[in-house]
């Protein structure tokens, strides 16, 4: 099944007001087309194209003026430019692995921090973070949230979400997934009265 964005928008809102009703968690869900510019990459995908054409005016059998190869081999690097940054797919496969991880840490700790999910009173927030353009998603859970919940579960809660980014459809499979969380965090968070809603229900869309 496929949602429009404000379909998934509102499903989705209704997934975290649900888990939230239910447990004592704190919720806050970031989608994000990517973690960084990877302008490294953008320029690696205009060399890779200019090489190309390069070689190709070197090696062909045909002649072509020097200024022609000039201009051709500037013109290649803008355009190889271009398309890495406009075809994601193309852009992602110039990004070293370790580097998407790398950033996709950094932005998922920013924001954690940013939105002051860990000054929850009892020390429940939770900020689930998935960045597209690496297929990365980022589970992190406030002190007291995480040492309640054994690692086992964790690494379920985890591994569920991430093929659904990775492998599955992100808005009907995410959905599913973190609908199934609210069983594990209303068995170990259960809900304690007043329960209140610390944190804005802030949920960004990105894609």
């Amino acid at each position: 099944m496929k949602y429009s964005s404000s379909e998934f928008n509102e499903k989705l809102i209704q997934t975290v007001e649900e888990i939230e009703q239910n447990s004592n968690i704190e919720l806050v869900v970031i989608v994000k087309t990517r973690s960084d510019n990877y302008f490294g990459a953008t320029l690696l995908g205009g060399s890779i194209l200019m090489l190309l054409v390069f070689s190709f005016f070197i090696f062909s059998p045909l002649m072509f003026g020097d200024y022609l190869i000039f201009t051709g081999t500037i013109l290649a690097f803008f355009v190889g430019s271009f398309i890495s940054i406009a075809i994601n797919p193309i852009h992602a496969l110039l990004i070293r692995k370790n580097e998407k991880k790398r950033q996709v840490q950094i932005m998922a700790h920013a924001i954690f921090s940013k939105s002051k999910i860990y000054e929850t009173k009892k020390r429940t927030g939770l900020l689930i973070f998935v960045s597209l353009l690496e297929k990365q998603l980022i589970v992190k859970a406030d002190k007291k949230l995480y040492e309640a919940i054994p690692q086992e579960e964790w690494d379920i809660m985890q591994k569920e979400m991430e093929s659904s980014i990775t492998f599955g459809n992100l808005q009907a499979d995410f959905l599913d997934n973190l609908k199934k969380t609210g069983a594990i965090f209303s068995k170990y968070i259960p809900v304690e009265e007043p329960n209140i809603n610390e944190l804005p229900d802030y949920i960004e869309l990105d894609f």
